[in-house]
């Protein structure tokens, strides 16, 4: 999902989350319902701000990089260069997927696969917990039989729903090719 796209739903990546609690007032719920709207409004400007600005740095970086294709296509010749190229992009479909597991399996170690789909909750209750049902209140809370920790999760019954990816240290399958080697 692009960032635009996070945008137009109005749903902020994890990224870049404020994660901003009051210091005062902590038990007074509106507070702390108003306190999380500035934050959530202060993430979309800041996504907004991002986008603005990316589109020229984009352009720059997309015109560094058909000048660097044309020098390496100009050294290597036409065939030598599309292996290399199709070799690299095979390697940065490989890097990009072990970094997508490793966050989810983060996420999944710390507990945070759950969050975003209670503060839509929140959202379509009218932002406050009074209308909540119980179980969602409490590991709101962190009370209740299922509180989110820091600490590495216990298997829950319903997180084999969530689970798809087994979240084991692997070897990584890529390999490194120095420059040197390519002429």
């Amino acid at each position: 999902m692009h960032l635009t796209e996070y945008v137009c739903n109005d749903k902020i990546p994890r990224g870049l989350i404020l994660d901003n609690k009051p210091n005062l007032c902590i038990k007074n719920p509106l507070i702390t319902t108003r306190w999380h709207e500035i934050c959530n409004k202060c993430s979309l400007d800041f996504m907004l701000l991002t986008i603005k600005y990316f589109n020229s740095e984009i352009n720059e970086l997309k015109l560094k990089v058909s000048t660097a294709k044309t020098g390496v296509t100009q050294a290597l010749g036409n065939a030598r260069a599309e292996v290399v190229f199709a070799d690299y992009a095979e390697t940065l479909v490989r890097l990009q997927d072990d970094v997508t597991e490793k966050k989810h399996c983060k996420d999944c170690d710390i507990g945070r696969v759950y969050i975003w789909k209670e503060e839509n909750t929140l959202q379509c209750w009218g932002k406050d917990e009074d209308g909540l049902p119980d179980a969602l209140r409490e590991r709101r809370n962190n009370t209740g039989k299922y509180p989110f920790t820091t600490k590495k999760q216990v298997a829950r019954p319903h997180d084999h729903y969530y689970r798809k990816i087994q979240c084991t240290k692997k070897k990584p399958h890529y390999q490194f090719i120095p420059t040197n080697s390519l002429s």
